[in-house]
Parts: structure tokens; C-alpha cells; sequence
């Protein structure tokens, strides 16, 4: 995250993320209202790693909470438009999270206002949750790899998403919530998904 926050200060630039597994917990970036374990809140960004050896991973205990591994927004304060966000070459696992909700996405992008984010070459796995060696009132679920969320106002606009694996999701691979805009899906492979592999769940104000 530190290396994200020096990007966004710079005005933008690259984070390389070299081959390894990278894992990542709870981000306590103020304004989170969930887990966050990486935060894009500024434009100009890029994440990127080495290709299948690079693994950024969702490891530990999810509060029973929403968790999203990478999640792309505004700062709390302000209505600046984020835009020009890249990340590519990277594997991203939510294998090593437990006690998580069924909130629990690999990519989220929103609430906007959030325009020309490109996601390409990437491998999503997101397993079923199996609730082993837990209490049995604890929540453990999982979510969408993707998730695509709007809000009215706060708009999510011109997304690619390209020539990626969808090797394992809980629930559905790429979910648009709402008031999502101009986006591109293409050239992608669909493997193993909980729910579909594109849907659209249109709840709550703007739907």
C-alpha cells in the first residue's frame, strides 16, 4: 500500500510487483469501510507483476466482514474523478482468507466517479469457501472475482477487461451492481464459476 500512497503522491507510476506470493491482510487506510488490502484512491496508476508467478494473495481472518483484495475508488473526501488505472501480469487468490462475507471480491472497482480502468492479462481464483476447523456461526462465504459498483452520481466508466483466466470464482466471475457504463470484456477464458460467469445484480439506490 505504501508503494501505491508514493504513486498516488508522484502524481502516478508504476508499482512491480516481482515474482513471489505477496500475502496481504487488512489495509487500515482510513476511510476503508471494509477490508481493503490494496486501495487505488488516485489516478495514474499501474500494478503489475511478472505473469503466473506473481501472486497477490488475500491471507488471514476476514472479521466476518466484506474484503476486497483490490478495490478502486475515490478518497472518502472529495468527488475527484480516479482514472487511467492499469493492472496486469498478476495471479489474484482469495485462497488464504477465512471468516470472510459473501461480499468478498478479488477487484472492485467503485463507488466512482471511476473512468478507463484496464485489467489484462490476469488469473482470478476464488474458490468456495469450506468452512474447516471453524465455529459453526462463523461467516464464511465468498464473492464475485470482479465486481463493477456505481453508485448515482459516482458513475463507473470505460472498463476493459481482456485476455484473462477466470480459473475459479464462488460466485460469478465479473458482476455489474450498478450504474456502470462503456465497458469491454473480450478475449477472456471462463473456467470453473459458482454463479455465472457475467451477471448483473441491480440493488440498491440507482439500480
Amino acid at each position: 500500500q505504501s508503494a501505491v500512497q508514493s504513486a498516488c503522491d508522484a502524481g502516478g507510476g508504476v508499482v512491480r510487483l516481482q515474482a513471489g506470493l505477496y500475502e496481504v491482510g487488512n489495509n487500515t487506510l482510513p476511510g476503508a469501510n471494509n477490508i481493503e488490502s490494496l486501495a487505488i484512491r488516485c489516478s495514474n496508476v499501474r500494478i503489475t507483476g511478472e505473469g503466473l508467478s506473481t501472486v497477490l494473495q488475500a491471507t488471514g481472518d476476514g472479521l466476518g466482514g466484506d474484503w476486497n483484495l483490490i478495490q478502486i475508488r475515490p478518497p472518502p473526501t472529495g468527488r475527484e474523478v480516479v482514472r487511467n488505472i492499469e493492472i496486469d501480469n498478476l495471479l489474484l487468490s482469495g485462497s488464504g482468507a477465512w471468516n470472510t462475507e459473501e461480499q468478498t471480491h478479488l477487484i472492485q472497482i467503485g463507488a466512482g466517479p471511476v473512468e478507463n480502468v484496464s485489467m489484462h492479462h490476469l488469473w482470478f481464483y476464488q474458490p468456495v469457501r469450506q468452512k474447516v476447523g471453524l465455529a459453526a456461526s462463523t461467516s464464511e462465504k465468498g464473492g464475485d472475482c470482479i465486481r463493477l459498483m456505481g453508485a448515482p452520481g459516482k458513475a463507473v466508466r470505460y472498463v476493459h477487461i481482456s485476455d484473462s483466466q477466470f480459473l475459479d470464482c464462488d460466485r460469478s466471475s465479473i458482476s455489474f451492481q450498478r450504474e456502470v457504463y462503456d465497458t469491454i470484456i473480450d478475449s477472456n477464458m471462463f473456467m470453473a464459476v459458482g454463479d455465472q460467469h457475467i451477471d448483473q445484480e441491480p440493488t440498491g439506490v440507482g439500480a
